[in-house]
């Protein structure tokens, strides 16, 4: 992410590996419970609301909270 160091951003890193490797785990026993259409649905209101949290938080980095650039970097993480 722009603005952070190189240390914080690898870290985001990690944690996305992370959570795409537990993600793959559950998604194994999701998908054999309510079904791949269900769990795409819900996968995409997810992401279009953590999308919508960034926008707001890109706007809220422009007026100068850095606090915001965390946000903005985890709801990037929630997304992919």
């Amino acid at each position: 992410m722009p603005g952070m160091k190189t240390t914080d951003a690898f870290r985001f890193g990690l944690g996305q590996n992370l959570m795409g490797l537990v993600g793959t785990a559950i998604a194994w026993w999701l998908i054999s419970r309510f079904g791949r259409r269900t769990i795409f649905l819900g996968g995409l209101i997810g992401m279009a609301t953590s999308l919508i949290c960034m926008g707001f938080c890109a706007i809220a980095v422009d007026q100068g909270h850095k606090a915001a650039l965390w946000a903005q970097a985890t709801f990037l993480l929630v997304c992919l």
